[in-house]
């Protein structure tokens, strides 16, 4: 039966033959590259109806692929049209999209894509493979300007100011460190694209795309000049004021292609320095021609990621309120759950509880409420249009997260709402041991989170186990949920950034068990990177949960355990109850003893 959206990419194929395109690409960004995208760039989701936020669509007159990692397979599978293959990125023999059309492409064929939505690293590649096999490329192919008849409209939402007490350093010492860094790389300019890399800089937020408090601009730095190109709407009043006390001149956003296509014409010997991988192609065929252009992470990245002492001190303190919430919201599940509970009836509830916390802006990405087998798909969202009910006889998964004035939150927890059985014990003990594993981890100065995989990820390993996914991201402070340039995962992607983590840095630890058609187990904590001490050999780094909630107890078996295992599991259990006892009530205080008591 043909559905509408094999419609729509038979309308699309139609398209593509009257504009001379083969091969039509479509990924998930907007114009700056972004993870999370406003409603208005959701293009391939509109074609495809894969909601999920990492996906590159790939159609010619005769295949449709859709590229995603391994948190998306199951839900690629469940909502794809048949038409629409899933290729599994990342497995043995699956080719990448840049291996697919080397192989595919024909003499004289043409490449269609949006080059204001493909950002500079992927479209190099593929201009590479194009170059190679006597092709083109049409950057400006935009069916959606024609298929989309109901798209939303783009956002310009008014930003706000970060005071000092929330950022710990104001502006002008932000841009004077990053001005010191360009002279250091001998770089004339800066381009910026990355929205939390700007709002960082400027210190200011906004919305323009839900659960990232960001506004749309770019970024133009020099010695002597700073430049924001930004939508009228977003920094009128008080914040154009105090954007002109900074010595920030404010441009309109839809100036930015033009004036730096002026500079790279005027000073082509000029030396920018811009990340590919977050930068749009657009833009990247502009300062690719000038003379010296440096493609690397910019500093904006680097020093935001290094959280100050403020910083620090508000994280802290949102993260302690988000853990009684969640807490509280675990002890309302095992209640409550047989009760006529559906998943979304769950988000509601931790939603509406993390709304009541002092300085709450919004949530930091909708709220992962999964009962049994929805629980293995990774970034799973439930619907009203689809209740399923929170029964007694498997595992529920929460991950959820907010946004307030003192931090991002982001936290995972899966709990078994009946009797779990050995084998769910045992998933759920390897899981928990991996987690605790890492986060009591000792390492020297200098690794990165490919040194430290392991540490968590060994502990499925011996078992023939594995999680399709890293093991940590870093988290922003009152910015995005998912922030570079550290991360923790073992394999090397292309693009992939392995910076060594540094004290300051937050980073999230959460490795799980996937089980396909049954449930999904995770446990996630964000860890504060900080410093352990030094010896005769160097320095040493550790870390320090900053998520508070408890583990499962029900569901951890000793026979998994190692006497380390227990250890570790007992003092964060008892860490726990010392933290968020003293704002529960005693039916509550009372549960969570018996729920944290030592094996």
């Amino acid at each position: 039966m043909e559905t509408n959206k094999d419609v729509i990419i038979k309308d699309l194929r139609n398209l593509m033959k009257d504009s001379g395109v083969d091969y039509y690409i479509c990924g998930s960004g907007d114009p700056h590259c972004s993870e999370y995208v406003n409603e208005h760039f959701k293009i391939r989701q509109f074609l495809t109806g894969f909601t999920g936020s990492n996906g590159t669509l790939v159609i010619s007159k005769d295949y449709a692929g859709l590229w995603t990692d391994g948190r998306y397979y199951v839900q690629a599978a469940g909502q794809l049209p048949t038409i629409v293959e899933v290729v599994k990125a990342g497995q043995p023999g699956v080719p990448t999209i840049k291996k697919y059309l080397s192989d595919n492409l024909k003499t004289g064929e043409t490449i269609g894509l949006n080059g204001f939505l493909t950002d500079a690293l992927f479209y190099d590649d593929i201009r590479k493979v194009a170059d190679e096999k006597g092709c083109s490329i049409n950057t400006c192919f935009k069916p959606e300007d024609k298929l989309w008849t109901d798209r939303p409209g783009d956002s310009a939402s008014a930003a706000f100011i970060l005071s000092e007490e929330y950022t710990g350093e104001l502006v002008k010492e932000k841009i004077k460190r990053v001005r010191e860094y360009l002279s250091c790389r001998n770089a004339d300019a800066l381009f910026i694209g990355c929205l939390d890399d700007q709002m960082w800089l400027y210190n200011i937020r906004g919305n323009d795309i839900e659960c990232n408090p960001v506004i749309y601009g770019y970024t133009f730095l020099t010695a002597d000049k700073c430049i924001f190109f930004a939508k009228e709407q977003s920094v009128s009043g008080d914040v154009k004021e105090y954007l002109k006390n900074n010595d920030i001149t404010v441009m309109p956003y839809e100036n930015a292609y033009d004036y730096i296509k002026s500079y790279t014409e005027s000073y082509k010997s000029s030396v920018i320095l811009c990340d590919k991988r977050k930068l749009s192609a657009v833009f990247y065929e502009l300062i690719s021609k000038t003379a010296g252009p440096i493609y690397g992470l910019l500093p904006t990245e680097i020093f935001k990621a290094v959280k100050n002492e403020t910083e620090i001190k508000n994280l802290k303190e949102a993260y302690l309120k988000d853990s009684v919430v969640v807490t509280r919201y675990i002890k309302y599940i095992i209640d409550n759950a047989g009760k006529g509970i559906t998943e979304m009836d769950g988000a509601r509830v931790i939603d509406r509880m993390r709304a009541d916390i002092e300085g709450f802006i919004e949530l930091s990405f909708p709220t992962i409420s999964a009962y049994g087998p929805n629980g293995a798909m990774m970034h799973y969202e439930p619907s009203d249009d689809n209740p399923v009910l929170i029964d007694k006889d498997s595992f529920y998964l929460v991950d959820s997260g907010g946004q307030y004035m003192k931090g991002t939150t982001d936290v995972t927890r899966t709990v078994c709402t009946g009797e779990p059985s050995d084998e769910m014990k045992k998933d759920y003990t390897l899981s928990a041991c991996a987690m605790l594993r890492l986060q009591n981890t000792v390492f020297m100065d200098g690794c990165t989170g490919r040194n430290l995989d392991i540490m968590a990820r060994s502990v499925l390993w011996r078992y023939g186990m594995d999680y399709k996914c890293g093991t940590g991201h870093g988290v922003g402070h009152v910015l995005n949920v998912h922030e570079g340039p550290v991360n923790i995962s073992w394999q090397k992607r292309a693009g992939g950034i392995e910076e060594p983590l540094k004290p300051g840095n937050t980073i999230s630890d959460e490795p799980g068990v996937y089980r396909e058609g049954s449930y999904g187990i995770r446990i996630e904590n964000i860890l504060l990177c900080k410093d352990a001490f030094k010896t005769e050999d160097g320095r040493f780094l550790c870390f320090e949960p900053l998520t508070l909630a408890p583990l499962d107890s029900k569901c951890m078996d000793k026979k998994y355990m190692s006497d380390e295992d227990i250890d570790n599991y007992n003092r964060y259990q008892e860490l726990v109850f010392d933290k968020i006892s003293p704002f529960l009530n005693e039916a509550e205080k009372a549960w969570l003893k018996n729920k944290t008591k030592p094996l």
